[in-house]
């Protein structure tokens, strides 16, 4: 029961969302919505080797998977698409849900953002630091609290999809919008190069 959060069940305990096989360290990540939770795990032997999120609410035997941070940092919420890139850094979309495990600290969603990510981190030393960033700018109008995804294209240069935007009587939603009886839903895409974004747009879904 480790680090679940309001969203985990006892059948969806873990909800994996992601996996990525990384060849350089021959290893497979995997994105765990319902516990904030981004794990590595070795390909072949299936040993864990790191978590990447907040420790808190975990058993103190699982410290040592858990990476300390070396700058400000933010933990991500009920990510998606985490990926491993060439240099090693870890990308994801950060959803942001609640930025929280409890319901009494919770972020409402008129006040939360969600965003694109990119953690580096260092498995000898256990630490990590938040490299950059991109949509906390934006605030609530770029909240998903389900679905979205990043994608690289090159260094620099990258897909950021926020894919569930939804709204109820012009209140934006904490919720998946079926779950909800959203009543406005919409996908944004943002293409961004060197910091700068080079195309967006807004699709009705």
């Amino acid at each position: 029961n480790g680090g679940k959060n309001e969203y985990a069940t006892e059948n969806d305990w873990f909800h994996n969302n992601s996996v990525w096989y990384d060849r350089n360290t021959n290893s497979i990540t995997l994105s765990g919505r319902h516990r904030d939770a981004v794990i590595n795990i070795n390909y072949d032997t299936k040993q864990l080797n790191w978590i990447v999120g907040s420790s808190s609410n975990w058993p103190s035997h699982m410290d040592k998977y858990f990476f300390k941070p070396s700058n400000d940092l933010e933990w991500q919420w009920a990510q998606h698409a985490a990926m491993i890139l060439p240099d090693g850094s870890l990308f994801l979309f950060d959803n942001g849900n609640n930025r929280s495990k409890t319901k009494e600290n919770s972020v409402p969603a008129n006040e939360n953002y969600s965003r694109a990510v990119i953690y580096k981190f260092d498995t000898n030393n256990m630490t990590i630091s938040q490299v950059w960033q991109y949509g906390k700018e934006r605030g609530s109008e770029f909240y998903s609290p389900y679905v979205s995804d990043v994608d690289y294209l090159e260094n620099n240069h990258y897909l950021i999809l926020s894919g569930g935007i939804s709204y109820k009587n012009g209140k934006i939603q904490n919720d998946a919008a079926p779950l909800v009886g959203a009543d406005t839903l919409k996908s944004t895409i943002v293409e961004i190069l060197n910091d700068e974004v080079i195309f967006e747009i807004d699709l009705p879904t």
